[in-house]
């Protein structure tokens, strides 16, 4: 299975306090590809919380405290093997731990390709991770998302982002709008890539301490530190 991260690169001043809310990704009525059926959205929550037949796709915000935050966000897509989603174990529970160093994470709650409910299955994932990327595009503003650094993640001549792939093994796709893509054969080679790429766009602050380096001043081209 690839575990699969959409890195939104930020420059950010979030709101003071930790936000979590739900977004429909469709307005009501207007789901794309949707057949009407009696079918239900099963939830089952034994040792995790999984999602089947999912009906009505949506997206769970989750937005860290502003003392924390490094303006970067994720959008999460739960794994389950296309049948179901472990939602709270590939999802809500990796969005409080991003939210944890100071990463805004959203959660996508999207169709699975065996739903009797849509007219072509096999596209409804696709469309609904393109329409949540699309919710967090649009709202950029309201959780100050801004897509400026992506420059230092390609590189001159691509040697950043070559050079990543190749330590990794995992694979990166960049968007002309600043979107990235992480995807990798296992979680450990995506989240080296992640943890590579967060430490090429952290904004440092005056007063942030570095192994007990403290940055004292912030020039045009770089940071000083004591």
């Amino acid at each position: 299975m690839k575990y699969f991260f959409t890195l939104l690169l930020s420059i950010s001043t979030l709101n003071s306090f930790s936000q979590t809310m739900k977004i429909n990704l469709w307005p009501e009525g207007s789901i794309p590809k949707r057949i009407q059926t009696n079918i239900q959205e099963q939830v089952e929550s034994t040792d995790i919380v999984r999602i089947s037949k999912v009906q009505v796709p949506q997206l769970e915000v989750y937005i860290p405290n502003k003392k924390g935050a490094t303006g970067q966000a994720v959008i999460i897509c739960p794994g389950g093997g296309y049948a179901r989603l472990a939602y709270d174990w590939e999802g809500t529970d990796i969005a409080k731990l991003f939210n944890a160093h100071g990463i805004a994470a959203f959660v996508l709650k999207y169709r699975l390709p065996d739903s009797l409910s849509s007219s072509t299955p096999d596209q409804v994932p696709l469309l609904d991770a393109k329409q949540a990327i699309q919710i967090v595009r649009t709202r950029a503003a309201e959780w100050n998302i801004n897509p400026d650094k992506i420059r230092d993640v390609v590189g001159p001549g691509g040697k950043v982002i070559n050079k990543i792939i190749a330590d990794t093994g995992a694979e990166i796709d960049i968007e002309q709008d600043g979107t990235i893509f992480i995807t990798g054969k296992n979680i450990e080679s995506a989240n080296k890539a992640l943890e590579i790429v967060k430490e090429i766009t952290h904004e440092y602050q005056v007063g942030e301490i570095f192994e007990k380096a403290v940055v004292s001043r912030i020039f045009e081209f770089g940071a000083m530190v004591e």
